[in-house]
């Protein structure tokens, strides 16, 4: 099994497709650090000549802080957005597509001779949600790094949640105003699980077509229905997200707020379906 992790991972890893997602991401991810960068030297410039001028003023220090800049708690700008909206693409572009091809060419009858179904189905599986999760993950650490070398890390106070956006019962909510580092791992530790399970779906898909293309744009097309779910029903009254773009999103944005329950109902779901079908293909599935 360890062989076989290893050569699907190198191939998770060292292809065209993962490299071009990383760079995509991390320009994105790049220029709304750049945005958040220039808008607090601005901010600090003010208050340094209002300070300057001996007037007792709130600097709002808690509120100009790294951990409410850092593209998670970025809601407003556009790179942001595109990011956070094709967020399902560039989980599903770098190995979500390569079971469907090593199905079409055969290749899947040569590994499963060698190795045997169950290494086969297990070894793809786990290298696809890798691959998928680092492809969003690694973009979004290295907004984090470069906005922490400049926007000192100010502990926020809930006296500051109407400028932040962070209140409750948002999850972790607690969390952001006590130890807000541990705030933003938490939700890098959740983008790159469900990111990693949207390319694990994706790659399902291909057992029931040979359609290379399906593979990649069916939890792009699904998170899209979750977000017009939002919108056409009533249920959602107290303006709880559905859709995993949205709620992977630290901030609230579009007046939706994050809720536990739909995160695990939908990250249930994701692990049953992906993992069981794996399971099913690997055990039943005629490839001779």
């Amino acid at each position: 099994m360890k062989n076989v992790l290893k050569l699907e991972l190198k191939k998770a890893i060292k292809n065209t497709n993962f490299l071009v997602c990383i760079l995509v991401g991390s320009l994105l991810c790049i220029a709304s650090a750049v945005m958040q960068i220039q808008a607090y030297e601005q901010h600090a410039a003010v208050m340094g000549s209002v300070q300057k001028s001996k007037y007792i003023i709130n600097t709002m220090l808690e509120v100009e802080t790294f951990y409410n800049s850092w593209i998670g708690m970025d809601g407003f700008s556009l790179f942001n957005s595109l990011f956070y909206t094709f967020m399902p693409l560039i989980c599903t572009l770098p190995f979500a597509w390569s079971y469907n091809k090593e199905r079409n060419i055969c290749y899947e009858h040569n590994m499963v001779i060698r190795c045997g179904r169950n290494r086969y189905y297990a070894a793809k599986y786990l290298a696809t949600f890798i691959s998928g999760g680092l492809a969003v993950l690694l973009p979004i650490v290295i907004n984090v790094l470069l906005v922490a070398m400049v926007i000192p890390g100010y502990t926020s106070t809930i006296d500051y949640a109407l400028y932040i956006g962070i209140q409750y019962p948002m999850i972790w909510s607690q969390i952001f105003y006590t130890n807000p580092l541990l705030y933003v791992i938490l939700y890098l530790l959740l983008t790159f699980i469900f990111c990693g399970l949207m390319a694990a779906f994706g790659m399902c898909i291909s057992y029931f077509t040979r359609n290379k293309v399906a593979a990649l744009i069916v939890p792009f097309f699904v998170c899209s229905a979750l977000g017009v779910m939002e919108l056409l029903f009533a249920f959602n009254k107290d303006g709880v997200t559905l859709s995993p773009v949205v709620f992977l999103h630290p901030t609230p944005t579009g007046g939706y707020q994050n809720a536990w329950w739909v995160i695990l109902l939908e990250g249930g779901i994701l692990t049953a379906f992906t993992i069981i079908s794996t399971y099913i293909r690997g055990r039943k599935h005629e490839i001779y």
